[in-house]
This record gives structure tokens, C-alpha cells and sequence, in this order.
């Protein structure tokens, strides 16, 4: 497959630093959710695969704009008084029809990869199968519950506000830790979709991640730096710890190991935002 050349077309370096910022964040959206994003007046080409190294910058932009569908979502369930399990289960089921699963499949497709294959070729065969397979099931069974279940006790014990906050404060940081494999990993397959939108710029990256840190400094600013800090540092801990997996078994990254990293992050968020220091 002929590897496409970046997002050349939309006339970027004609444009000013704003319409840039805009159309860097209009193409993450699309990218990465089933949001009908409209196409701004300078874009010359909406169907263009966006150029990741630098457009990264705008992934905690567009991730704040993903995760809101999902904080409405729990904010009118939280109005009628539903069980906190139910407002965390309808949160992360709009979550997933706003983005069409994309991080769950990659999530379950590396499960089943890394789980069934006995080789780097057999485990990237595996993950491009559509079908999912028993690693994969379980996986997501496990995140998806425990998520809830994460929800559901900040609910109980911080409140639906507070557990909104987090909610979205974790899509923005999980989404910006999952670049770190595409930008520090070679890619396992040089026609994955992955590796043909470019590998992040390192620029791109440090931007990204000081949006979205402060993001989450300001949403989650009632829990304390301290307990904040130590949630953040365990996510960063699992994407190493998922780049690590994915090299040693793959030789590399994915589309799904992206995928799967943003899905691991998320939920090591929820959870360490819930471990309480003092009894």
C-alpha cells in the first residue's frame, strides 16, 4: 500500500497561527471520533489524513470536546437521581457511540494479539482479524466494568460533579498519553493507519502534554495536587509499561496499541483518583 503523503493540501504554512490551531483540531476530532465536525471556510481538503507531527498538539483540545457528549450524558442522568452505577454505565456508553469504540477495539484486538500469538508475525495477524477472541472479550469486560465501577465510587464519595470532572479530566490525559507509543515506538507495519499519519513531533507532544496537564490542574484542582499527582504519575507509568509490551512483543506500535494504551491510562486514572491516602 502506498504510504499518503501528510495533510500537505490544507495550505498550512499560508495560514494564520488560529485557522492552524483550528484545523489541527477539526482533523483529531474526525480522527478520532463519530462527531460531525463541519469543515472551516481555509480547509481545503476535509477528507485529508491529518499530519501528526504536528497536529498532536491538538489531541487534549479535541479530547475535551469528545468527552463532553459523555459529561452531559452523566450530568442529566446524575438530575434524575439514578443509581451512581447506572450515571458511570451511561457515561461510558455515550463515550463509546461518540468515539464508534475506536479505543475499546484496539484495546480488545491487542488483548487477543499479545494473549494468542505465539510470534510478532502471528500477533499482528491476529489483531487484524475483525473477529474478537477470548483475551479480547475478557479485556474488555474487565475495563468496562472497572471503570464503572471506578465511576460509580467517586460518585459515591466525591460527589457526580466531582466524578463528571474526572471523567473528563481522564480522557484528556489518556488520550494524550496514548501518543507516547506512536511517538516513541517505531511502527510495528508500515501500512497501518498509525504508521501513515506520521509519528508526533516531540514539540507536538510537549505541547500536548502541558495542555492537558493543565486541563486536569484546573478540573480536579478539589482533589490536591498531591493525590492528582500520583494518579497522573501511575497512567504515565502504564503507557511506559504498555510501550514496553508492545516492543517486546510486536516490535513496535499500532493502531491498537494506541488504542489499548488510551484505554489502560483511563482506567488507571479513575481507580488511583479513588485510593484514598489516610483512613
Amino acid at each position: 500500500m502506498e504510504r499518503p503523503e501528510p495533510n500537505a493540501a490544507s495550505g498550512r504554512g499560508t495560514l494564520a497561527l488560529w485557522q492552524r490551531l483550528t484545523l489541527e483540531t477539526c482533523q483529531m476530532l474526525r480522527f478520532y471520533s463519530r462527531l460531525p465536525i463541519p469543515s472551516p471556510a481555509f480547509e481545503t481538503d476535509s477528507h485529508a489524513a491529518p499530519d501528526f507531527r504536528i497536529a498532536a498538539r491538538m489531541i487534549p483540545v479535541a479530547a475535551l470536546v469528545i468527552a463532553l457528549p459523555t459529561a452531559a450524558a452523566m450530568a442529566f442522568a446524575s438530575a434524575l437521581w439514578l443509581p451512581a452505577m447506572l450515571i458511570g454505565l451511561i457515561g461510558i456508553a455515550t463515550g463509546i457511540v461518540v468515539t464508534g469504540a475506536l479505543h475499546e477495539d484496539g484495546l480488545a484486538d491487542t488483548a487477543d494479539g499479545i494473549g494468542g500469538g505465539r510470534t510478532v508475525e502471528d500477533r499482528l495477524r491476529i489483531m487484524r482479524d475483525s473477529s474478537i477472541g477470548s483475551y479480547g472479550a475478557v479485556a474488555l469486560m474487565l475495563t468496562l466494568s472497572g471503570k464503572a465501577t471506578a465511576i460509580s465510587a467517586l460518585i459515591d464519595r466525591q460527589g457526580a460533579e466531582a466524578a463528571i470532572l474526572c471523567v473528563v479530566a481522564a480522557a484528556i490525559l489518556s488520550r494524550t498519553l496514548a501518543t507516547w507509543p506512536h511517538w516513541l515506538l517505531p511502527p510495528a507495519r508500515e501500512d497501518g493507519k498509525a504508521a501513515r499519519v506520521g509519528r508526533p513531533g516531540t514539540q507536538a507532544v510537549v505541547v500536548a502534554v502541558i495542555l492537558a496537564l493543565g486541563f486536569s490542574l484546573v478540573a480536579l484542582r478539589g482533589f490536591g495536587l498531591a493525590k492528582l499527582l500520583v494518579a497522573i504519575l501511575a497512567a504515565a507509568g502504564m503507557a511506559l509499561v504498555m510501550m514496553r509490551l508492545a516492543q517486546r512483543k510486536l516490535g513496535g506500535h499500532t493502531g491498537d496499541v494506541i488504542g489499548a494504551t488510551q484505554q489502560i491510562c483511563e482506567i488507571t486514572l479513575l481507580v488511583a483518583l479513588n485510593v484514598s491516602f489516610y483512613r
